[in-house]
């Protein structure tokens, strides 16, 4: 007899029937066991994602967490009541010799009264046993209801949550987009009337998010179905009419304040138990695309000052997309994404998975973002200049063209080797290939002197990316055969931001990652002494911000501390690059 098991089955019992009863029959969200199990899963799969994006792992999560959610109230009720019936010797016996049933005979009639098909082959003794016996049926009896009444109207609500993102995708994809696809010339036409029909589906999906917690992890692989995005989207769209577009021309205060009240409801909801706000704030959208288009704006600076006061507000926006699995440039602008190009007329009949083949040629279009190699273009001071000359030619008689050239090893579009800075490192010739080739992230630099920690960090860079910086190099610097002093790099405090966040490779737009006669070591050693590859002088003018496909390779020069490279890049489809 061991009455601290009968009084631990039953602690069990009434914890798991609790979680149970406040996940399925409250709206105050789900239970402490649900909510703790569905967060856990859901981390651990975002954090595999952030390595390594996989969003078709996050979007079977969400199925995943569903079954093992019943699974855990089932096998936590069963252990519950094998505590209960194992507490005492004559609790149960064998049907047969009535002997006392063995531990695993009583887990097995605990597993078979749960299923309310009978008591199998074992008998409760006293008439105390029998009530508890009746009591685990009946119990496995309603969780199953519960369980069953619960998890089935979530389909529903999957369905309502997807629809939504749709509707506010095809307004369109980013802030900006949802304002210039609207604008007639004068005012917003009817987006007035859209802000009316949207307030009421966005209240009733901020309920059911309390109603279905793990209505919150069903994600998508499209970015038009994806609601975090199309949330953040619409929300910025409104940040936009009330703080930067001038009143005159803007929807009615009503309307345009009852959404952003039901944005900020949904928001305030999933922050009491699935996000925090982040630690940064995302960048503003670029008024000047909205101004190309026409529509009055206030100065970037008011616009700036305005908005300080909503800081918290787009921080709880970029936690939402980065809990999803995206990234802010996802739904920044249509400087960075064409979210819901899959919407427009001539795709919009098409399956957007089904026809991936379709798509991806279409973006067959490579980018060269290699400098051409040629005698007098600028090189490091103290490397050895280009000089091509021939040593055969066909114009004096010889059997073919052949020429000899002079160059330094890091001089144009080249990849350094860990040994160019650190001793013992290796050559570009033992360069693992994947470290130049597949999907990577280019990220424009605003600032004129130097790359730094404040603007990168707000682009959550995850560890394995390769990023690839932008700066006003490309439209200057390699624009003259003369060598730039000034040319903007890498500080070192973003070095070794970088560093800490394990990044794959590193690209930048002119000769080195460091400034010249400034941090040049310090920045080399702290990428190359961490492991991660820099490709020095990409010519990104031609490349807006965005997720490309990189295939860079240098020459294969036996323990070279670098290696002259040829680089492409080719746009990832919207809808593709979710995958």
């Amino acid at each position: 007899m061991s009455v601290l098991l009968f009084i631990l089955g039953l602690v069990l019992l009434a914890v798991v029937s609790f979680d149970v009863l406040v996940t399925t029959l409250t709206l105050r969200g789900g239970g402490f066991l649900t909510n703790r199990f569905s967060s856990w899963l859901w981390h651990g799969a975002t954090k595999i994602h952030r390595y390594n994006t996989n969003h078709r792992l996050l979007a079977v999560t969400g199925l995943l967490i569903v079954l093992g959610m019943a699974f855990l109230w089932y096998f936590m009720t069963w252990v519950a009541w094998s505590l209960i019936f194992t507490s005492f010797q004559d609790a149960i016996i064998n049907s047969s010799d009535k002997e006392p049933a063995s531990i695993w005979g009583r887990i097995y009639f605990a597993a078979y009264t749960l299923t309310t098909l009978g008591r199998g082959d074992y008998l409760p003794t006293s008439i105390t046993w029998h009530l508890l016996t009746g009591l685990a049926a009946a119990n496995g009896f309603f969780l199953v209801t519960l369980s069953i009444a619960y998890l089935f109207p979530i389909i529903s609500a999957v369905i309502q949550k997807r629809s939504l993102a749709i509707y506010i995708s095809s307004l369109g994809g980013t802030g900006d987009t949802i304002l210039t696809n609207t604008w007639n010339g004068k005012d917003f036409g009817n987006l007035e009337q859209h802000l009316i029909s949207l307030t009421p589906l966005i209240l009733g999906l901020s309920e059911q998010h309390l109603a279905y917690p793990v209505l919150h992890y069903f994600h998508t692989r499209e970015r038009s179905r994806s609601l975090a995005l199309s949330i953040a989207a619409l929300d910025e769209a409104m940040t936009l009419l009330k703080y930067a577009v001038v009143r005159d021309c803007c929807p009615d205060p009503a309307s345009l304040n009852t959404a952003r009240r039901a944005c900020s409801a949904l928001l305030n909801n999933l922050k009491s138990d699935y996000i925090e706000p982040d630690n940064y704030e995302p960048n503003l959208v670029p008024l000047k695309l909205l101004q190309d288009r026409g529509i009055p704006t206030v100065s970037d600076r008011a616009f700036s000052q305005a908005t300080k006061q909503i800081s918290k507000r787009r921080k709880l926006l970029l936690a939402l997309v980065r809990n999803d699995g995206w990234s802010w440039e996802a739904v920044a602008s249509s400087h960075t994404t064409n979210r819901a190009t899959n919407l427009d007329d001539e795709t919009m009949i098409d399956s957007v998975i089904l026809h991936q083949k379709s798509m991806m040629e279409k973006s067959n279009n490579w980018i060269d973002i290699s400098l051409t190699i040629y005698p007098g273009m600028p090189y490091w001071p103290d490397n050895p200049a280009v000089n091509v000359e021939p040593s055969q030619c066909l114009a004096h008689g010889d059997v073919c063209n052949v020429s000899k050239m002079t160059i330094g090893t890091h001089t144009g579009t080249h990849v350094d080797g860990i040994n160019h800075f650190i001793k013992g490192g290796i050559g570009v010739d033992k360069m693992p290939l994947d470290a130049t080739i597949g999907r990577a992230r280019v990220i424009e630099i605003k600032d004129s002197r130097q790359i730094k920690v404040a603007e990168i960090e707000p682009y959550n860079i995850q560890a394995g990316e390769r990023i690839l910086f932008k700066t006003q190099n490309s439209d200057r610097a390699l624009q003259t055969d003369e060598f730039l002093e000034n040319f903007v790099h890498i500080s070192t405090e973003a070095a070794d931001y970088l560093a800490e966040k394990k990044v794959r490779t590193v690209g930048v737009d002119y000769l080195s990652v460091g400034g010249y006669q400034g941090n040049v070591i310090e920045v080399h050693q702290a990428l190359l002494g961490s492991g991660i590859w820099a490709v020095e002088g990409l010519n990104l003018s031609q490349v807006a911000p965005g997720e490309y496909e990189l295939i860079c390779l240098p020459i294969k020069l036996k323990d070279g501390d670098g290696g002259l490279a040829r680089a492409i890049l080719r746009p990832i489809p919207a809808v593709l690059s979710a995958d």
